[in-house]
C-alpha cells in the first residue's frame, strides 16, 4: 500500500514535531530573592537580640536605680499611707464601676433639678419607690418652683415637702419623692 502523502509534506510534519528541551530545576530569581530575605531576617534578629535587649536591659536598670532612689527619700510610713491610699481609690474605682445604677440616679435628678437648687444628701429607696433629697435653694420661690416641676413630672407620683428652713443660703430643706412602679428599678 502505497501513501498518497506527499514528499513536502511529510517533510515539513516531521520539522515542526520536534521539540526544544526543557530545563527542571530551580529559577535563581526565587532562590535569589530567598537568600537575600533570610539574611534581611537574620540581621533584624541579631539587632533585636543584641542591640534592643541591651538597650532594654540598661533602661531597665536606670528604672530600677530611680525606684530605689525614691524609696530612700520617702519614708516607709509615707509609703505605706500612699499605698493604703492607692488602695482606697482603686477599690472604690471598682465599686463606682460596678454600681452603673448611682450614675443613673443623678442624671434622672438632675433631669428634673432646676439650676438655683442643689442637693446635698439623697436616699433611696427602690422597694417603697421612694427617694428622700436634702438641699438648698436660694429663695422659697426657688423651692415652690422645684416642687412644681417634680408634680408636673410623668415619673414622680407626688412630692412632700418634710421639712423647710431659712438659712443665711437660702432655705435649708427635705423632700420625699414618689415615684411611680418601676422607675427606680429601670435605672
Amino acid at each position: 500500500m502505497t501513501s498518497n502523502i506527499s514528499p513536502n509534506l511529510k517533510n515539513n510534519f516531521s520539522e515542526e514535531s520536534t521539540y526544544a528541551p526543557v530545563s527542571i530545576g530551580l529559577p535563581w530569581r526565587i532562590l535569589l530573592f530567598a537568600g537575600i530575605l533570610f539574611v534581611f531576617s537574620l540581621f533584624i534578629f541579631l539587632g533585636l537580640k543584641f542591640g534592643y535587649n541591651s538597650y532594654i536591659d540598661s533602661k531597665d536598670k536606670s528604672l530600677d536605680q530611680k525606684i530605689d532612689d525614691l524609696a530612700t527619700k520617702v519614708s516607709q510610713d509615707q509609703q505605706k499611707t500612699l499605698i493604703s491610699f492607692y488602695s482606697q481609690l482603686n477599690n472604690l474605682k471598682d465599686v463606682l464601676g460596678k454600681h452603673k445604677f448611682s450614675v443613673r440616679v443623678f442624671d434622672f435628678l438632675e433631669k428634673y433639678t432646676i439650676p438655683s437648687i442643689y442637693f446635698n444628701s439623697a436616699s433611696i429607696n427602690i422597694e417603697t419607690n421612694k427617694i428622700q433629697l436634702s438641699g438648698f435653694a436660694k429663695t422659697t420661690e426657688d423651692l415652690v418652683e422645684q416642687l412644681g416641676v417634680f408634680d408636673k413630672s410623668a415619673e414622680f407620683s407626688g412630692s412632700i415637702l418634710q421639712q423647710m428652713n431659712f438659712v443665711p443660703q437660702g432655705v435649708a430643706f427635705t423632700i420625699i419623692l414618689s415615684t411611680k412602679a418601676d422607675v427606680l428599678s429601670k435605672l
